[in-house]
């Protein structure tokens, strides 16, 4: 994900954690699947098997049969270290492809592969992406434990080589497969037998299974309860503990599967108990309200806006329930959608809303109330009045969102459509529905300040509902459309460090006495004279030094485990005690982004711009990204380029890198466009061409070439920041293959990007060309509001951006070269910058090589 210094973008969890719903199985969303299989049916029914046996024995008998039916999964081996795997492996005989599973004892959640190959010991995390959505580094992701492991027993496929034997132990834990074994458990829920599944309640987990387990149809008991309208258990069941919102291997909740089939009342209860209406279908985006609609279901649709569900909720599509109902020819669905009347708000405006109000300012209003989970106020911003921006606490960071207007439709990001702010705001206090978290506690505005409190258009219109067909923004990856090249292989996988890099720093050693100081007891005589102090002034510093150097080894050893290329020799450890921090400039992908100032050894300031990681990413997986960037920045020197000073350890962990103190072109372009001449546009133009020259001789692609991403200096010198995408391309190589997902920024990516997920510098060039569509439109949307989709059709299509106002023809001709549909149809940035010091348009600049950036010539 793209580290900027922008307002936050993209809410929904499900749709930026890296997974690619194109390798999800199929599932038909209008076929019920909540019946009894060929194999359960031929079974008697539970409480006819029970007048045989008693019920423990019966749940005994059960689990031994589970382990003799799925023994080809006794691979897991619970919460183990990593020394006590290595021993379970050495003890089963070290053979080539030995394997066990293990929970991660470093993140909770994830789980770990340890492996021999050629006679030695790997471990690989699997990363769990939320549910039970799993992949290794590079890899495919799965749905189960079960069915990762099943895939690397028949292919190694970046592994360094195929599991095949493994060290007995336990099945895995049920909740983290997409399927398992119908147990007790589910069979008397699915027969609706309450006496019965409050006996098996009653027994220890290790006999009945976990609650939210799934059987062998993907469905947990709450599922089919609700599939089959068993009010009862659907109260008992959650009474011990049920996950409301647990997934089936659909990954929808117990509300959805009641709207899908028809059942009212399970609805109502569901509701009723707090589940979440706002969460949707993974492939679709969906939520029940859409099911509802679509199925002509009036009455459950009824009990969910009756509940507070919203009821303008948009899919991936961007479709609305009315856009269904009116689709499908549901009348009655149309009336109650057009004339529902939601409950008056609870929380004026004037509760709020803080009237135009800068980033920083509202940063200090939000800390006065000690960043407490889901604090919030609204404000306009000073650049942009007619624009509403919720900022809000989660997590010890400030987000900022902002509230998008379309059609007198009011709506953040890919959520609901509201008709007023109030509505809006009532709305996130009750669901988090994508934000970090749900809103809790309105900020006031001072009473000092004396003013009309109402922002435009605040008023309720309840009788207004969203219009049809709008569009929201969107820059989540789409899936592949077409098949990948042959040529395109995946990255070889990166076994787990063997000192992880995620781990804390221990804390200094603690100082040992010299001889001396054992000899002489301390005393205020022997402390205070000039020698004394001098002795121990120096013991210090002397210790100081050492920790330095230890801070920096450790370092150093975990950032050579890092992939990718760059030189970490010439990295420098900055001591925290050098660092003072100032004020917020933005938020970035790993934690806030920070104005500070570095007092170097010699006693120098310098103004620095400061990326913290924040406690809770201090995790493999993302400090490895974390760490990345500094291996990428640190071996890159140009004046185009912004320049990484040192690291930090912390806590927290920072990038201390220097600040360019205009901040981003965007913003610039956006904030100033009457005051910024075509002259300066060509120059940095120029400045970025050689920039990104300079990174294709270092043999790095940025990935994400951007407005956004391009820092001014002065009106005079541009520089290319955020490498937190930046992968090197390796020698023999002119294409880096990304295998993660998250969410990508489509409207500057290349058709080759998008569907293959390879990036080389040809598709640098193709950012390149919208970022100078962006300067020379001052900052405009590139495409508008069409959706990434939408973009892809278009690009198709043979279209293209069209010529901004401000471009000569030989401008736009540049962009439209670099927009060729073949990667090795577009320029390269050395031709780009020879050319761009040749046409007669850019002659007043220069480049004289790498080390002599694009300027103003002197007159």
């Amino acid at each position: 994900m793209p580290v900027t210094m922008n307002d936050q973008s993209g809410m929904r969890g499900a749709f930026n954690n890296g997974m690619n719903f194109a390798e999800l199985p199929n599932d038909d969303l209008y076929s019920s699947v909540y019946a009894f299989d060929d194999d359960e049916r031929k079974k008697p029914r539970l409480r006819e098997s029970l007048k045989s046996s008693s019920l423990e024995a019966y749940l005994c008998s059960d689990v031994i049969q589970g382990k003799d039916e799925e023994k080809e999964l006794l691979w897991y081996h619970g919460r183990i270290t990593r020394d006590v795997a290595l021993h379970f492996l050495q003890e089963n005989g070290s053979t080539e492809g030995l394997f066990l599973v293990r929970e991660s004892t470093s993140r909770n959640g994830d789980y770990v592969i340890s492996l021999i190959h050629n006679g030695c010991p790997a471990h690989f995390q699997i990363q769990c992406l939320g549910d039970f959505y799993f992949r290794i580094e590079n890899g495919p992701l799965f749905q189960g434990l079960d069915q990762l492991v099943n895939y690397y027993q028949t292919s190694a496929d970046g592994l360094p080589t195929q599991l095949k034997a493994f060290c007995a132990g336990d099945l895995p834990p049920s909740t983290a497969r997409r399927a398992g074994r119908t147990t007790p458990l589910h069979r008397a829920a699915m027969e609706g037998d309450k006496d019965i599944l409050s006996k098996i309640l009653e027994h220890d987990e290790s006999l009945r299974g976990h609650i939210d387990s799934r059987n062998a149809m993907g469905q947990t008991a709450l599922h089919e309860a609700s599939a089959r309208g068993f009010l009862s258990i659907i109260n008992l069941l959650l009474d011990n503990d049920a996950n409301i919102n647990c997934k089936n291997s659909s990954g929808v909740s117990p509300l959805y599967v009641s709207c899908s089939t028809k059942h009212p009342e399970s609805c109502q209860l569901l509701m009723k108990k707090n589940a979440d209406p706002t969460q949707r279908h993974p492939r679709t985006g969906w939520v029940p309200l859409h099911e509802a609609v679509t199925r002509g279901y009036i009455q459950c649709a009824k009990h969910l806006i009756m509940a507070g569900a919203p009821c303008h909720p948009r899919n991936s599509s961007n479709e609305t329930p009315m856009e269904l109902a009116r689709r499908y020819n549901q009348p009655s669905l149309v009336s109650l959608l057009k004339n529902f009347l939601p409950p008056a708000p609870q929380i004026p405006v004037s509760g709020y809303y803080h009237g135009p109000l800068d980033r920083s300012q509202a940063l200090e209003r939000i800390q006065a109330h000690g960043l407490a989970d889901g604090v919030f106020l609204v404000r306009t911003s000073p650049h942009k009045p007619r624009v509403y921006v919720l900022s809000m606490a989660a997590s010890a960071s400030v987000y900022n969102f902002e509230i998008q207007t379309k059609s007198e439709n009011l709506y953040i990001d890919d959520g609901p459509y509201f008709t007023a702010l109030e509505m809006l705001i009532e709305h996130y206090m009750k669901y988090e529905d994508g934000l970090p978290t749900k809103l809790t506690q309105p900020i006031r505005k001072p009473s000092s300040e004396h003013d009309n409190n109402a922002g435009p258009n605040s008023r309720p219109s309840h009788r207004n509902p969203p219009s049809d067909g709008v569009r929201a923004p969107s820059c989540v990856k789409p899936p592949p459309l077409r098949s990948p090249p042959p040529t395109t292989g995946r990255k070889a996988m990166q076994p787990q460090s063997a000192v992880p890099a995620a781990q804390k720093y221990p804390p200094p050693p603690p100082r040992v006495q010299s001889v001396e100081d054992q000899e002489r007891p301390s005393s205020p005589t022997t402390t205070q004279g000039p020698r004394a102090f001098s002795r121990i002034l120096s013991s210090i510093r002397g210790n100081e030094k050492k920790e330095m150097d230890r801070q920096r080894r450790e370092l150093q050893k975990a950032i050579q485990n890092v992939p990718g290329g760059g030189c970490t020799e010439d990295l420098q450890v900055i001591d925290a005690k050098q660092i003072s921090k100032g004020k917020e400039l933005g938020q970035g992908e790993f934690g806030t982004v920070l104005e500070g100032t570095w007092r170097d050894s010699r006693g120098h300031k310098h103004s620095v711009a400061l990326k913290t990681l924040l406690t809770d990413h201090m995790h493999t997986s993302q400090q490895n990204e974390f760490l990345r960037e500094a291996k990428v920045m640190c071996s890159l020197n140009h004046k185009c380029i912004v320049r990484l000073l040192g690291v930090c350890v912390g806590p927290p962990m920072m990038l201390v890198q220097e600040l360019v103190g205009m901040g981003s072109l965007l913003e610039h372009l956006l904030n100033h466009p009457s005051e910024i001449p075509e002259g300066d546009l060509r120059l940095w133009a120029a400045q970025i061409t050689s920039g990104m020259m300079y990174l294709e001789e270092k043999k790095f692609v940025h990935r994400d070439l951007a407005a956004r991403n391009i820092l001014l200096e002065s009106n005079e010198q541009a520089k290319i920041s955020d490498f937190g995408l930046s992968r090197a391309t390796g020698a023999n190589n002119d294409y880096y293959r990304a295998t993660t997902g998250g969410r990508w920024p489509v409207k500057w990516y290349a058709p080759e990007s998008i569907y293959y997920g390879t990036f080389s510098h040809s598709s640098d060039v193709w950012s390149f060309g919208v970022t100078l569509w962006e300067m020379f439109t001052y900052g405009d949307q590139p495409y508008g509001e069409l959706t990434g989709a939408e973009v892809i059709k278009r690009i198709e299509a043979g279209k293209r951006l069209e010529k901004p106002k401000a471009a000569k023809e030989t401008d736009y001709e540049m962009m439209m070269e670099c927009w060729s549909y073949k990667a090795e149809d577009r320029p390269t940035f050395y031709q780009l910058n020879l050319s761009l010091s040749k046409e007669e348009l850019y002659q007043g600049f220069y480049h004289a090589g790498f080390g002599q950036a694009p300027s103003k010539r002197k007159k």
